[in-house]
């Protein structure tokens, strides 16, 4: 504790306290002044002001303290207590915006979002032309993927030159998440020119470029089933991306086939094209593709088609359609007679930046010897663990499938079908 006492004139005394809890100040006047020539008016309004500022340091003393306790029981891994400190002293000072944003910074550690997003919506009432308070909120909601209010906290913040470039890298960050890789492109290349050093921008923008890159791939593949049907391939695959959001592949697969002492060999080639239009949150997928097959020497060419529509809803939940063309080769017979199937589907996907995974679908399969088969299936992924580097999942898959008629043959009955309850330990093929 120091105690210090100053003479400023004859009829004028200052004296203060000054202790770690803060200041204390106190000023006496005298009956009268004995003098008031110019320098005792002079040193008397200099009184007055160092009278001002040690009044205005207790408030000052109060924050440092309470945010240096806070931020050291925080850094200590203690949150609570942080956090009780940080309410303790907001009570009596509740327009003390360094405290303010550091509740709400830990509140959003604690994964306490909605009381989190709380003290910063009345944070902004207090203080709404502090940038930085704007820019931590709108993080805060990028990362929880509330884009719309994200957006209208930035919006007002890019032409902000002290922080432009932080909220250029958000907005372009939240635009990457969405899938909208033009707008964010843009973002993240405003971002590094308002600020070359934005780590963040700088290492999304790379992604982006790496993702839209042209691209060659080949990959063999090998096939076995008790047909007796064996086959091996070739998939070579091309691509490049007119613009980030468009892609557009050609794929060519040679196929050599082995089955009863014979050989077939099967060309499929496929071109494809891909569109997401953010606006509309639509994506779309047309593909058209040949079949040349050559068994016997008796070489024939086939169509194939695909079309998908796609809607991505809220909550990082997606509903697509599908109708396809495509051609059936997985069992003898289908390659001694042609085999398009016409197949329609509807999908739900789910992808949670939590971790979780999901999907399900019905399709039904029409095939042209006026069988028809439906399928229902669908699974889902928890995360079990997940690092920088590493994550492990675990879940459950199941699936259930009707046909209108049974295309198993018997072995020693060829010319006859056995009904699916009755199949088992029955050998034969399947010739649809």
């Amino acid at each position: 504790m120091m105690h210090r006492a100053t003479a400023v004139d004859k009829g004028t005394v200052v004296c203060g306290v000054a202790g770690r809890a803060g200041v204390r100040v106190c000023v006496a006047f005298c009956h009268r002044m004995v003098t008031t020539g110019p320098r005792q008016i002079l040193t008397w309004l200099l009184a007055v002001a160092l009278l001002g500022l040690m009044l205005a340091a207790e408030p000052a003393f109060a924050q440092t303290d309470a945010v240096r306790d806070a931020q050291r029981l925080r850094d200590a891994g203690d949150f609570t207590a942080a956090i009780r400190v940080l309410r303790t002293h907001l009570a009596t000072q509740p327009d003390d915006l360094a405290a303010t944003r550091l509740l709400a910074q830990t509140l959003y550690w604690t994964q306490d979002v909605d009381d989190a997003r709380r003290v910063y919506e009345a944070a902004l009432k207090r203080h709404p032309g502090d940038h930085h308070l704007r820019l931590d909120f709108a993080r805060m909601l990028v990362e929880t993927r509330d884009g719309d209010r994200a957006r209208a906290l930035l919006a007002s913040l890019r032409d902000v030159p002290e922080v432009q470039a932080q909220a250029s890298t958000l907005l372009g960050t939240l635009a990457y998440w969405e899938g909208d890789l033009t707008s964010a492109a843009r973002l993240f290349t405003a971002a590094l020119a308002f600020d070359p050093g934005q780590a963040e921008a700088s290492r999304q923008l790379r992604e982006i470029r790496l993702a839209a890159a042209p691209w060659v791939r080949v990959a063999p593949g090998l096939w076995h089933n008790d047909q007796p049907l064996d086959w091996g391939s070739v998939d070579l695959e091309a691509g490049w991306f007119p613009t980030p959001l468009t892609p557009v592949r050609v794929r060519i697969q040679p196929r050599r086939y082995s089955f009863d002492s014979r050989l077939a060999t099967m060309w499929l080639a496929e071109g494809d094209v891909r569109h997401y239009a953010p606006g509309l949150r639509l994506e779309t997928e047309l593909a058209a593709g040949v079949l040349r097959r050559t068994l016997d020497e008796e070489p024939s060419v086939e169509w194939t088609g695909r079309g998908v529509v796609g809607v991505r809803l809220p909550r990082h939940v997606k509903i697509r359609g599908r109708l396809e063309r495509v051609p059936y080769l997985y069992t003898t017979a289908s390659l001694d007679t042609s085999m398009l199937v016409n197949v329609a589907a509807v999908e739900l996907h789910w992808t949670d930046p939590r971790g979780w995974l999901a999907q399900a679908a019905l399709q039904r399969q029409q095939y042209p010897d006026d069988n028809a088969v439906r399928t229902g299936y669908g699974w889902i992924l928890a995360p079990m663990l997940r690092r920088p580097g590493l994550e492990v999942q675990a879940g459950y898959a199941f699936s259930a499938e009707d046909a209108e008629e049974s295309r198993f043959v018997p072995a020693d009955r060829p010319g006859t079908s056995v009904p699916p309850d009755s199949s088992a330990g029955v050998e034969g093929r399947y010739r649809p």
